[in-house]
Protein backbone atom coordinates (compact mmCIF):
# COMPACT_ATOMS: atom_id res chain seq x y z
CA UNK A 1 0.00 0.00 0.00
CA UNK A 2 1.68 3.58 -1.09
CA UNK A 3 2.26 5.72 1.74
CA UNK A 4 0.22 9.10 1.88
CA UNK A 5 1.49 12.58 1.04
CA UNK A 6 -1.12 14.69 1.91
CA UNK A 7 -2.83 15.50 5.15
CA UNK A 8 -5.90 13.61 5.86
CA UNK A 9 -8.82 16.20 4.27
CA UNK A 10 -10.61 17.57 8.32
CA UNK A 11 -7.24 19.14 8.53
CA UNK A 12 -7.54 20.96 5.08
CA UNK A 13 -11.22 21.89 5.90
CA UNK A 14 -10.32 23.52 8.60
CA UNK A 15 -7.40 25.17 7.67
CA UNK A 16 -9.65 26.77 4.92
CA UNK A 17 -12.47 27.60 7.34
CA UNK A 18 -9.86 29.14 9.22
CA UNK A 19 -8.51 31.32 6.16
CA UNK A 20 -11.92 32.53 4.90
CA UNK A 21 -13.01 33.60 8.68
CA UNK A 22 -9.55 35.75 8.70
CA UNK A 23 -10.29 36.86 4.86
CA UNK A 24 -14.19 38.17 6.53
CA UNK A 25 -13.09 39.65 9.18
CA UNK A 26 -10.89 41.77 7.47
CA UNK A 27 -13.42 42.94 5.27
CA UNK A 28 -16.09 43.81 7.69
CA UNK A 29 -13.20 45.51 10.04
CA UNK A 30 -13.29 43.17 13.17
CA UNK A 31 -10.44 43.81 15.63
CA UNK A 32 -9.78 47.75 13.88
CA UNK A 33 -9.69 50.64 15.81
CA UNK A 34 -12.64 53.06 15.21
CA UNK A 35 -10.73 55.44 13.68
CA UNK A 36 -9.39 53.82 11.34
CA UNK A 37 -12.75 52.26 10.24
CA UNK A 38 -13.51 55.72 10.03
CA UNK A 39 -10.65 57.10 8.04
CA UNK A 40 -11.57 54.33 5.85
CA UNK A 41 -14.76 55.22 4.73
CA UNK A 42 -14.91 57.73 1.40
CA UNK A 43 -14.94 61.32 2.32
CA UNK A 44 -18.94 62.72 0.62
CA UNK A 45 -19.27 65.11 3.43
CA UNK A 46 -21.65 64.93 6.63
CA UNK A 47 -24.90 62.83 6.00
CA UNK A 48 -28.06 63.64 8.38
CA UNK A 49 -27.97 61.15 11.08
CA UNK A 50 -30.68 59.49 11.72
CA UNK A 51 -32.63 59.72 9.00
CA UNK A 52 -32.07 56.82 6.25
CA UNK A 53 -33.67 58.05 3.31
CA UNK A 54 -31.78 61.40 3.38
CA UNK A 55 -28.48 59.75 4.25
CA UNK A 56 -29.27 57.40 1.29
CA UNK A 57 -29.59 60.31 -1.30
CA UNK A 58 -26.62 62.04 0.02
CA UNK A 59 -23.66 60.23 -1.80
CA UNK A 60 -24.58 60.04 -5.32
CA UNK A 61 -21.81 59.32 -8.54
CA UNK A 62 -22.64 60.74 -11.52
CA UNK A 63 -20.83 60.24 -14.80
CA UNK A 64 -20.55 62.32 -18.44
CA UNK A 65 -22.87 60.16 -20.74
CA UNK A 66 -22.30 60.81 -24.61
CA UNK A 67 -24.85 61.52 -27.20
CA UNK A 68 -23.86 61.49 -30.94
CA UNK A 69 -25.46 62.57 -33.81
CA UNK A 70 -24.42 62.16 -37.55
CA UNK A 71 -24.52 65.79 -39.02
CA UNK A 72 -26.28 66.29 -42.73
CA UNK A 73 -25.41 68.91 -45.51
CA UNK A 74 -29.51 68.95 -45.85
CA UNK A 75 -32.50 68.51 -43.57
CA UNK A 76 -33.41 69.41 -39.67
CA UNK A 77 -30.87 71.79 -38.48
CA UNK A 78 -30.44 70.40 -34.48
CA UNK A 79 -31.50 67.01 -33.09
CA UNK A 80 -32.77 67.71 -29.91
CA UNK A 81 -32.66 65.10 -27.21
CA UNK A 82 -35.01 65.29 -24.35
CA UNK A 83 -33.52 63.01 -20.96
CA UNK A 84 -35.93 61.74 -17.92
CA UNK A 85 -34.78 59.78 -14.82
CA UNK A 86 -33.58 60.47 -11.73
CA UNK A 87 -31.50 63.46 -10.70
CA UNK A 88 -28.13 63.41 -11.03
CA UNK A 89 -27.53 65.16 -8.05
CA UNK A 90 -29.29 62.98 -5.54
CA UNK A 91 -30.99 60.48 -7.38
CA UNK A 92 -34.55 60.91 -6.91
CA UNK A 93 -36.89 59.90 -9.55
CA UNK A 94 -38.79 62.59 -12.05
CA UNK A 95 -35.78 64.95 -13.52
CA UNK A 96 -35.37 65.85 -17.16
CA UNK A 97 -33.64 67.66 -19.40
CA UNK A 98 -33.58 68.83 -22.66
CA UNK A 99 -30.30 69.55 -24.76
CA UNK A 100 -29.98 70.30 -28.89
CA UNK A 101 -27.33 68.43 -31.04
CA UNK A 102 -26.35 71.07 -34.01
CA UNK A 103 -27.65 68.56 -37.71
CA UNK A 104 -26.14 70.96 -40.33
CA UNK A 105 -23.05 71.49 -41.95
CA UNK A 106 -20.36 69.11 -42.28
CA UNK A 107 -20.92 65.52 -43.29
CA UNK A 108 -19.35 64.29 -39.87
CA UNK A 109 -20.39 63.33 -36.02
CA UNK A 110 -21.46 65.90 -33.33
CA UNK A 111 -21.16 64.95 -29.69
CA UNK A 112 -22.60 66.24 -26.55
CA UNK A 113 -21.95 65.20 -22.92
CA UNK A 114 -24.53 65.45 -20.22
CA UNK A 115 -23.59 64.56 -16.38
CA UNK A 116 -26.43 61.82 -15.55
CA UNK A 117 -26.58 59.42 -12.84
CA UNK A 118 -23.71 56.46 -13.10
CA UNK A 119 -25.72 53.18 -13.51
CA UNK A 120 -28.80 54.40 -14.08
CA UNK A 121 -31.85 53.90 -16.79
CA UNK A 122 -33.06 57.00 -18.70
CA UNK A 123 -35.46 57.56 -21.28
CA UNK A 124 -34.32 59.33 -24.21
CA UNK A 125 -36.49 60.84 -27.20
CA UNK A 126 -34.71 62.17 -30.06
CA UNK A 127 -36.85 64.84 -31.83
CA UNK A 128 -35.75 66.28 -35.69
CA UNK A 129 -35.84 70.10 -35.41
CA UNK A 130 -35.38 72.41 -32.22
CA UNK A 131 -38.10 70.76 -30.10
CA UNK A 132 -35.97 72.17 -26.89
CA UNK A 133 -35.97 75.56 -27.37
CA UNK A 134 -39.97 75.84 -29.19
CA UNK A 135 -41.88 72.52 -27.58
CA UNK A 136 -42.60 71.87 -31.21
CA UNK A 137 -44.10 68.33 -31.90
CA UNK A 138 -42.03 67.09 -34.75
CA UNK A 139 -41.14 63.36 -35.25
CA UNK A 140 -39.31 61.35 -32.31
CA UNK A 141 -38.30 58.14 -31.30
CA UNK A 142 -38.00 57.14 -27.60
CA UNK A 143 -36.08 54.84 -26.35
CA UNK A 144 -33.85 53.50 -23.15
CA UNK A 145 -30.29 54.32 -22.26
CA UNK A 146 -28.25 52.39 -19.48
CA UNK A 147 -25.81 54.74 -18.06
CA UNK A 148 -23.24 51.91 -17.51
CA UNK A 149 -22.54 52.64 -21.18
CA UNK A 150 -20.94 56.55 -21.86
CA UNK A 151 -21.61 57.30 -25.53
CA UNK A 152 -24.66 56.86 -27.19
CA UNK A 153 -25.89 57.51 -31.21
CA UNK A 154 -29.27 59.18 -31.43
CA UNK A 155 -31.40 59.28 -34.30
CA UNK A 156 -34.77 61.09 -34.96
CA UNK A 157 -36.12 58.42 -37.02
CA UNK A 158 -35.32 55.40 -34.39
CA UNK A 159 -34.59 54.63 -31.40
CA UNK A 160 -30.94 55.28 -29.54
CA UNK A 161 -28.24 52.48 -29.57
CA UNK A 162 -24.86 52.29 -27.82
CA UNK A 163 -21.76 52.47 -29.42
CA UNK A 164 -18.18 51.76 -29.25
CA UNK A 165 -17.19 54.66 -30.85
Amino acid sequence: MPARTTAPRPRRTRVALAALVVAGSALVGVGAAPAAQASAAPATGSAPAGDPVAASDHYVRRQTVRFSAHMQRYGDVVVSIYVQGPNPDNGRPGWSRCVDLPQSGLNTWTEIGVQLLANARYTVSSYSDFACSRGANYRWTTGSVDTRWTHWIVYPIRSPHVTLR
